[in-house]
C-alpha cells in the first residue's frame, strides 16, 4: 500500500469520526430539548387509582375514587383519605414535565437515584367515566441534580428532569394522607340530628339529660323532642359543621383495645347526623375506666380510630337544647310577607299587601268579622314588622308552661316564604327580678320570656295603621270649590280655560293657589286616634264639587271635609277631618289660610 494511498484512508476515517461525534451531539441536543411529559392525554377527572412507593420510607399507599368520587385509603389500612392531598398528588403528577437528559447521562441512572427508585407513582384511568378496561402509567422518580431545583424521573424507559415540586407533595408520611375528619359528608346535606346521652364537662357530678331530635324542614331548623321549637339557623349550621366534618389532632388507639374499655361502648353521649342519601354518620364520645374521670375519647362508629376530644369541643357538643333555639321572632324576608295579622283584647287588625299597596281591616274585640278594607300606612305597617324583625327573646324556659294572662296579644305573619307568629301573655319575672312578659311561638311546646315593650307596638290603636292620604282629587275633575265656617262662606269655580274664578269673574282667584294643592290631596302629617281627638274650634268645612253639564260633568257633591284647630298642651293645632277620620294637618298654617280666604283676603 503506498503511504497516499494510507493518508486517503485515515482522513477518512477522521471524518467519519467527527461526522458521528457531530451527529450524535445534534441528537442529544434535540432530545434535550424535547418536553417528557410523564402522564400524557391523563384527565384529571378520570384517574381512578393512585399506588405510590416511598422507597426510603418503606411505605406502600394505594387509593381509590369511590362512586362518589371520594378517595379512600386501601392500603396498607383501610380509611378515609385526606382529599386535598391525594388530589393535590395527581395535580402535579399531571402538570409534571421536563427535558429529556442527554445519552451519556441516562446511561448511568443509578447515579439519578433510579436504581433502586426514591418514589415509585402509578396513575389508573378511564378513557371516559365508566369505560373499561382501565389503563395504568409508572413514573419513576429519582435523586435532585446538583442545583437541587429539580429531580430525575423515568417514565417509559426515557429519563427527564422535572420540578422538584413532584418529589415534595410525594415524600409524606402514612397520617399525611389518611384524613383527620370524621367524615366527608356536605353539611348541607344534613336533615337530620339525633343527639342521647349525657357529659358533664366539669368533673364529676349529676349528669343531665342531653338528648334531643331535630329536623331540617322548608330550611329551617326544627326541635322535635323532647320539646317543639324553632332552632337558630346560624348556632344549628355552626353546630352540624363543627362535628359532621369534625377533625382530630391525635389518634389514640386503632383497634388495640375494644371501645367497652374506651368508654366508648356504650358512649357517655352519642350524635347522629342523617343526610340526604344513605350515609349516617354516628360520633360517639365518652371516658375510659370505671370512674370516668380521663380524658374524652371520640370515634365514630364503624371507623375503628379512636382519637382524643379536647373538653371545650365536648362542651360545645353538650350545648343544652335552650341554647339552640332561636331567640329571634321574624327571620322571613320583608318583601315576602303579604299578611300581618293582630289580635289583642280591644280587637283585632288585619294587614294585606297586594299590588296597590297596604290595607286595614279591623274586627270589634271577640269578633273574627273583618270589616271592609281601608287603605293602609305603609311606614305604619313596616314599623310593626321591623320591631318584631329586631326582637330577640332573652331565654327560653323548658318545663315552664306557658301562661297567656288575661290580655294575651297574638299575631301572625303570613307570605310567599312561609308563616310565622306567636301569642304574648301574662307577665314573667326572672332571676334578676327583671318584669318581662311570657311569649310562645305558634306550634311549638317551649315557652320563653323577653321585654314587655313590644305590647305597646302590637297594641297600638288601629287607626295609626290607616293611610295618612285621606283624598286624592284629579283637579280637571272638579268644576267648584265651597269654603263655609260660621263667619261665611266663599266659592271658587273652574272655566272653561281650567282657571280658578270667583262666580261670575273672569279674573284668575290667585288667592286660591296657597291652598289649593292641600285641599286636592289631602294628606295629613300623622293620625290622630279618636280616643285623643279633641273638639274642632272654628271648623271650616270644604266642599268639592265636580264639572258642571255645560263643561262635559255630572257637576255634584264629590268631596267634603273639615279643617279646625284642636286644642293641645303645646298649643292649638290644625286639624283635618274626613269620613270619620282625624288627622294632623301637613301644613300648620292651612286652617289659618282658610280664614284668610273667608275673610276676603
Amino acid at each position: 500500500m503506498s503511504w497516499r494511498t494510507l493518508l486517503v484512508l485515515v482522513l477518512l476515517v477522521l471524518a467519519l469520526a467527527w461526522f458521528a461525534t457531530r451527529t450524535a451531539r445534534e441528537s442529544d441536543a434535540a432530545l434535550a430539548e424535547a418536553e417528557i411529559v410523564l402522564f400524557p392525554g391523563v384527565e384529571e377527572a378520570l384517574v381512578t387509582g393512585v399506588r405510590l412507593e416511598n422507597v426510603a420510607r418503606d411505605l406502600h399507599l394505594s387509593f381509590e375514587r369511590d362512586e362518589r368520587g371520594a378517595w379512600r385509603l386501601t392500603d396498607p389500612v383501610v380509611s378515609r383519605a385526606e382529599p386535598g392531598v391525594v388530589e393535590l398528588v395527581v395535580r402535579v403528577a399531571l402538570r409534571a414535565r421536563g427535558a429529556a437528559v442527554p445519552r451519556e447521562v441516562s446511561a448511568a441512572p443509578q447515579k439519578l437515584g433510579l436504581e433502586p427508585p426514591r418514589f415509585v407513582l402509578d396513575l389508573e384511568s378511564e378513557r371516559e367515566p365508566g369505560a373499561r378496561p382501565r389503563t395504568r402509567r409508572r413514573v419513576e422518580v429519582g435523586a435532585a441534580e446538583v442545583d437541587g431545583l429539580r429531580v430525575f424521573a423515568r417514565v417509559d424507559g426515557r429519563i427527564a428532569l422535572v420540578s422538584r415540586e413532584l418529589e415534595t407533595v410525594l415524600d409524606r408520611e402514612l397520617h399525611e394522607f389518611r384524613a383527620s375528619s370524621i367524615s366527608d359528608v356536605d353539611p348541607r346535606r344534613v336533615l337530620e340530628v339525633r343527639r342521647r346521652g349525657s357529659a358533664p364537662t366539669s368533673g364529676i357530678g349529676p349528669t343531665v339529660d342531653l338528648g334531643f331530635d331535630a329536623v331540617l324542614e322548608a330550611g329551617a331548623w326544627r326541635a322535635t323532642a323532647p320539646l317543639q321549637g324553632l332552632l337558630d339557623p346560624a348556632a344549628m349550621a355552626l353546630y352540624v359543621q363543627s362535628f359532621v366534618v369534625y377533625r382530630y389532632e391525635r389518634e389514640f388507639d386503632e383497634g388495640a383495645r375494644t371501645l367497652a374499655v374506651l368508654g366508648l361502648d356504650p358512649p357517655e353521649l352519642s350524635l347522629t347526623f342523617g343526610t340526604t342519601d344513605t350515609e349516617v354518620v354516628e360520633l360517639l364520645v365518652g371516658r375510659p375506666g370505671a370512674d370516668r374521670s380521663a380524658g374524652w375519647l371520640g370515634t365514630r362508629r364503624g371507623s375503628g380510630v379512636v382519637w382524643t376530644i379536647p373538653a371545650a369541643d365536648v362542651e360545645f357538643l353538650c350545648t343544652p337544647l335552650a341554647d339552640l333555639l332561636d331567640h329571634r321572632l321574624l327571620r322571613v324576608r320583608r318583601g315576602s310577607i303579604a299578611r300581618l295579622e293582630i289580635e289583642a283584647p280591644d280587637g283585632s287588625v288585619r294587614l294585606e299587601r297586594d299590588a296597590r299597596g297596604w290595607s286595614c281591616l279591623r274586627a270589634p274585640a271577640g269578633s273574627r268579622e273583618f270589616g271592609a278594607p281601608v287603605p293602609a300606612e305603609a311606614g305604619a305597617v313596616e314599623d310593626v314588622l321591623g320591631a318584631l324583625e329586631r326582637y330577640e327573646l332573652a331565654a327560653f324556659l323548658p318545663g315552664v308552661p306557658f301562661d297567656p294572662g288575661p290580655e294575651p296579644v297574638r299575631w301572625r305573619v303570613e307570605g310567599s316564604e312561609g308563616g310565622t307568629g306567636g301569642a304574648f301573655g301574662a307577665a314573667y319575672v326572672d332571676a334578676t327580678g327583671a318584669a318581662d312578659v311570657l311569649f310562645q311561638r305558634a306550634g311549638e311546646t317551649v315557652a320563653a320570656h323577653g321585654d314587655p315593650a313590644i305590647l305597646a307596638v302590637l297594641r297600638r290603636d288601629p287607626e295609626l295603621f290607616l293611610s295618612l292620604s285621606f283624598l286624592e282629587t284629579n283637579e280637571a275633575d272638579l268644576g267648584a270649590i265651597e269654603l263655609r265656617a260660621a263667619g261665611g262662606e266663599r266659592r271658587y269655580e273652574r272655566n272653561a280655560k281650567g282657571v280658578w274664578t270667583r262666580p261670575g269673574g273672569a279674573v284668575e282667584a290667585r288667592e286660591l293657589r296657597s291652598v289649593l294643592e292641600a285641599l286636592l290631596f289631602l294628606r295629613a302629617a300623622a293620625p290622630v286616634p279618636r280616643l285623643e281627638r279633641a273638639p274642632l274650634v272654628r271648623p271650616i268645612e270644604v266642599a268639592l264639587f265636580g264639572l258642571p253639564p255645560e263643561l262635559g260633568g255630572s257637576g255634584g257633591l264629590r268631596a267634603r271635609f273639615q279643617v279646625g284647630l284642636a286644642e293641645r298642651e303645646a298649643g292649638a293645632r290644625a286639624e283635618i277631618e274626613y269620613e270619620g277620620r282625624r288627622g294632623v294637618a301637613r301644613d300648620a298654617r292651612l286652617h289659618a289660610r282658610l280664614e284668610d280666604l273667608l275673610s276676603g283676603g
